[in-house]
Order: structure tokens, then sequence, then C-alpha cells
């Protein structure tokens, strides 16, 4: 499906940029067909999504369009509109090209950690969405005890806290990966 005068929400304005690959947030929309829900008031209004991720920079085109972010972070002191690596704002712009309308609940994480997923739980969100993942994945769980029992350990929390929140119907969504197996 590719229509034919694509558009997507806020495309008008320049979302926050990067020198990595991406989609543009106009891809973004296309292959996600998200064009018609928006036609048809569908924007995720009324719905949270926690994003647990490297922080969420207040970005000019965040705040022209008026999105509803609720910026928390994991360690006291660590300012979660401060990011570094741009990759939790690059997410936050992709979540709310989609869903324009959603509460946007930025987590700042210190690491990929049970506290991160935690911290987003608390805030009782509709939907959990993690972008990252570990280069251990090509470890089976018995290597990992093996070899990083406290890594091991941390993954079992990380599992139980996913089967818990989807047992409790939130929608959990992780990332494919960058070429790695997924978590």
């Amino acid at each position: 499906y590719a229509p034919t005068s694509p558009q997507c929400h806020g495309v008008a304005q320049a979302p926050p940029a990067t020198d990595l690959f991406h989609l543009s947030l106009q891809s973004l929309c296309e292959v996600l067909r998200v064009t018609p829900c928006h036609e048809q008031g569908i924007r995720g209004t009324g719905v949270a999504i926690a994003l647990p991720d490297t922080g969420f920079a207040a970005h000019p085109w965040f705040e022209s369009h008026g999105y509803d972010i609720r910026r928390v972070s994991t360690v006291d002191g660590m300012d979660p509109a401060e990011d570094e690596q741009g990759h939790g704002t690059a997410a936050c712009a992709n979540a709310l090209a989609v869903a324009p309308g959603a509460t946007l609940l930025g987590i700042r994480q210190a690491d990929f950690s049970a506290t991160a997923l935690e911290v987003a739980l608390a805030q009782s969100p509709h939907v959990l969405s993690c972008s990252w993942g570990w280069d251990k994945d090509y470890q089976s769980r018995d290597q990992l005890r093996r070899t990083e029992p406290h890594t091991a350990l941390q993954f079992d929390d990380m599992e139980r806290i996913i089967r818990g929140a989807i047992q409790e119907g939130t929608t959990v969504v992780f990332s494919a990966g960058n070429g790695e197996r997924a978590f």
C-alpha cells in the first residue's frame, strides 16, 4: 500500500535529525499505513505508551506539536530530558508519528534492566515499547548462567516482569534487533 499523496502527522516541520540509518517519519507512516487511521480520527488518544530508552530531548518539533510527553528517570539526578545518544528521542518521534494523540511516558534508563521495566510499568501504560537488546542473545540461557550469572538473573527478572505485564493486559512490544537475535 502506498498512498498517492502520503501524509503523516507532523511532517511539515522537521523532526529530530540523526546521522544514523533510519526511516523518515514519512516512510514510517507509509510502511505502517497510519494515514488512513489518522484520517478516520484514530490517533492513539487515550493510550499511554511507556518507552524505556536513552532519554527524551525536549526537541522543538515535539513542543510545536503539543505532544503529551512525560519524562521519568530510573536514577535520581539523571535528567530524563537529556539524550546524549539520541535513540530515545528518535524512538519517541516514531511512536508519536504513529499515535500523535497518545501520552508518551519516556523512561530514561541507566542500563537495559528490569528496573527500567518496573519503572515503566509503574506508570500504568497501555503499551510498553522497548527498542533495545543485547549482544548476549547469541548465548543460550545455560551458557549465560555459566559465563555471566548476574546478566542471566537480570534476563530472568525481565522475563518475569514482561509475562506479568502481558497477564495484566499491557501490550508489550520489543524491537526486532539490529542484526542480532531479539530478546
